[in-house]
């Protein structure tokens, strides 16, 4: 019942979380927000880690665990986020949330492979289920390309296709996560020392490229870093 708890609690973070990241999108590249995002988590992540759980450091054998915090952190963390945040700018922010719903399907097969565990006999059917579901969701965007040559989406043809394809990539992305995550767990760490894993090996990618791409020049930097704290 608790885990229930826990996982409601998330949904509801992640769905406020869309309120304020799709605005920033106006003024900052995606990139630039998600780096932002990654940081502020280590540090604050890092900090807490360091006063209370100083002891759970020393968990980590990265010879053993250096895939799985490249999965959950680098793939995941990094550019899970990072595809999530740039597909609202090609397509409806709606249609990018639903999309996300297809990452069970991800993880559940995943894990068959990674972690040996056995499907439902009624797995299959139901992913079946969700794939039907997701193109009755596009459909509308499918009926406006055949019937009128052009796509729903903000910027013509390319501009959506691109936004399909970031929001399933994050969906591949978040779903091998979660696989790769329970791995970690499995091998005997702790959540907190997973979590700062994976802030720490997202943060390796995205600062480099944060760094390396432009900012407008009119950006506030104090006024976009009050609102990815809020």
């Amino acid at each position: 019942m608790l885990g229930l708890l826990f996982i409601a609690i998330a949904s509801s973070l992640w769905a406020i979380d869309t309120l304020f990241r799709y605005p920033l999108l106006g003024s900052l590249p995606a990139v630039h927000i998600v780096a932002i995002e990654h940081v502020i988590l280590l540090i604050g992540f890092g900090a807490w880690m360091f006063a209370y759980k100083r002891d759970q450091l020393g968990e980590v054998n990265w010879a053993q665990h250096w895939l799985g915090f490249v999965v959950i952190g680098v793939l995941g963390s990094g550019v899970g986020t990072l595809t999530f945040t740039e597909a609202f700018s090609h397509i409806n922010p709606t249609l990018v949330i639903l999309l996300q719903k297809l990452q069970p399907v991800v993880a559940i097969s995943a894990s068959y492979w990674v972690l040996g565990e056995r499907w439902h006999a009624r797995f299959p059917l139901l992913a079946c289920g969700a794939l039907v579901g997701t193109l009755v969701m596009i459909l509308p965007d499918i009926q406006g390309f055949i019937t009128a040559g052009q796509w729903s989406g903000y910027g013509g043809l390319l501009s959506t296709v691109l936004g399909y394809s970031l929001a399933l990539v994050a969906v591949l992305a978040w779903g091998l996560s979660t696989v790769f995550g329970k791995h970690l767990l499995n091998a005997g760490l702790s959540t907190t020392t997973t979590m700062l894993g994976r802030f720490f090996a997202a943060s390796v990618l995205l600062v480099p490229l944060a760094l390396i791409t432009p900012t407008p020049v009119e950006v506030s930097w104090q006024s976009t870093l009050m609102s990815i704290v809020l």
